[in-house]
């Protein structure tokens, strides 16, 4: 048989108990203390009844007293372990209730960063698509405008640099066809200022070449064109520049 406790210290009193069970144990002798003269004057088979009849009630008094006495022994065994029991379970309900508390306080801050990743995410695709859109409507416009800057840079270093016009034609000899005369024809102004001697020499490879420079009132300061038996090759600054600036324009897509 499972015997339930509540667990309540103003419910189970074990004083209590233990104070009825002696008042009840004593209460026969009070009463035949109390009787008339103190004493009860009896018979003597009477009395001799009286005392085996005595001898009885000890007996069951006594075993009455182990049984209540174990019995008490007991109830304070199960109420001591049943408070331990209710202590414990309070324990695991309250770890369990923290338990409980992390794990949702970890899965709403898990789903609060996702949420902030998505905005995050739509947010920098809606600037990049801004961009792109800004970037193709300018992207011609800025092309233009920055080859336009550069031309204006080589222009004023080639008045005053023979390097750069230099470079260039030993950069084209070494892809044209160089045999027979070479004549080259550049601008007045640049003809006067750089190649007035008439006659210029190209290192090319391993081989020293010798080219005739000559004056033309039609060309365009940066302009150079490099004759050859067959050949005839625009190695000037502007159109150099012009072939890049096209390459870029294709290459972006954007309307030569």
């Amino acid at each position: 048989m499972i015997w339930l406790f509540r667990i309540d210290r103003t419910l189970v009193n074990l004083e209590s108990i233990e104070a009825n069970v002696e008042r009840k144990r004593t209460e026969p002798l009070v009463r035949m203390m109390s009787a008339p003269g103190g004493t009860v004057q009896k018979k003597p088979s009477q009395q001799a009844s009286s005392d085996e009849n005595n001898q009885k009630q000890k007996q069951v008094s006594s075993i009455a007293e182990e049984i209540i006495s174990q019995a008490l022994v007991k109830a304070k065994a199960i109420i001591r372990e049943a408070e331990a029991e209710a202590l414990e379970i309070k324990k695991l309900a309250r770890q369990r209730g923290y338990d409980e508390g992390i794990f949702k306080a970890d899965a709403l801050i898990e789903a609060a960063i996702e949420k902030d990743k998505d905005q995050l995410k739509n947010i920098i695709l809606r600037i990049e698509e801004k961009r792109r859109e800004m970037f193709d409507s300018m992207e011609s416009e800025m092309l233009r405008l920055t080859f336009s800057i550069i031309k204006k840079v080589f222009s004023q270093v080639s008045k005053s640099d023979s390097s750069l016009f230099e470079s260039m034609i030993s950069n084209a000899l070494m892809q044209m066809n160089k045999e027979g005369k070479i004549t080259i024809r550049v601008n007045t102004e640049e003809y006067e200022r750089f190649f007035s001697a008439g006659d210029m020499s190209f290192v090319i490879g391993d081989k020293l070449l010798t080219a005739a420079v000559l004056p033309d009132p039609n060309m365009n300061c940066g302009d150079c064109i490099i004759e050859s038996e067959g050949e005839t090759v625009n190695a000037g600054i502007n159109n150099q520049l012009r072939r890049i600036e096209i390459a870029f324009q294709q290459a972006d897509g954007v309307p030569v």
